[in-house]
């Protein structure tokens, strides 16, 4: 996507805990005119602002050690403690719920996208111009996935790490861990809807709201399901064109 003819220089703050989450958002955001810092908590992100106060903070809201709504609520706090700009705050998170998304504006967040946000709507935001999200249409689990150039290099790592997080899945739920088993995939609905792997990131999405009451032997069959997506499927890279 072009880059917004109303996008000015901002100190952006990307927050998220996972690696690969905050590789693809450095990769869709310009520099310049941005210029950007990332934190991987929410401690992290006080932190961070207050070394160097930014202009924007893009903010996960499940994370270890503090929380976005959290982080959101006391970056606020700071923003009048020391009489400072107002920060734009948007909340990236892979939870579409209404609930989740009115717990993050009444913490701080001025805005809310849903992973995979995609480059139009994260500059829109920034650039102050509304972009409409196209329709999402979750793909069949035999189709090719379209992976952005710029993640092949991370690729192996990223599919490596997540077949990790789907194992440790495997022993949550063995160990009847339904909190911890949810919470891993609440992170895998997220990452792998940023790389491009769809019909993936939907099934950990209905494993993790299937995950409190759900059948264990079901659960561990959509489980299993989505490694071996991950093993065997095709991945094909989008090229940017040429000018």
């Amino acid at each position: 996507a072009p880059v917004p003819a109303g996008l000015r220089a901002l100190r952006v703050l990307v927050v998220d805990d996972d690696e690969f989450n905050r590789f693809v958002l450095r990769r869709m955001l310009p520099q310049p005119p941005l210029t950007l810092a990332m934190a991987v908590n929410g401690r992290a992100a006080l932190d961070a602002a207050a070394r160097e106060w930014p202009d924007v903070v893009l903010l996960d809201l499940e994370m270890p050690v503090m929380d976005g709504y959290e982080a959101a609520r006391q970056l606020r706090e700071l923003e009048r403690a020391g009489s400072r700009p107002r920060l734009l705050i948007v909340a990236i998170s892979s939870n579409d719920d209404r609930a989740t998304m009115e717990r993050a504006i009444a913490a701080g967040c001025d805005d809310y996208l849903v992973k995979p946000a995609s480059r139009a709507e994260l500059l829109g935001i920034l650039a102050q111009e509304r972009v409409e999200r196209p329709a999402e249409r979750i793909p069949e689990e035999s189709e090719a996935v379209l992976v952005d150039a710029d993640l092949e290099g991370t690729l192996p790592g990223f599919l490596g790490s997540r077949i990790e997080l789907l194992d440790e899945m495997r022993s949550a739920l063995a160990g009847s861990e339904r909190l911890a088993f949810k919470r891993l995939a609440h992170k895998l609905t997220g990452s792998l809807a940023l790389y491009g792997f769809g019909w993936a990131s939907a099934q950990c999405r209905a494993l993790e709201a299937e995950a409190q009451s759900g059948e264990a032997a079901a659960l561990e069959a959509r489980r299993a399901a989505v490694r071996a997506h991950l093993e065997k499927v095709t991945v094909n890279f989008r090229r940017k064109e040429s000018a």
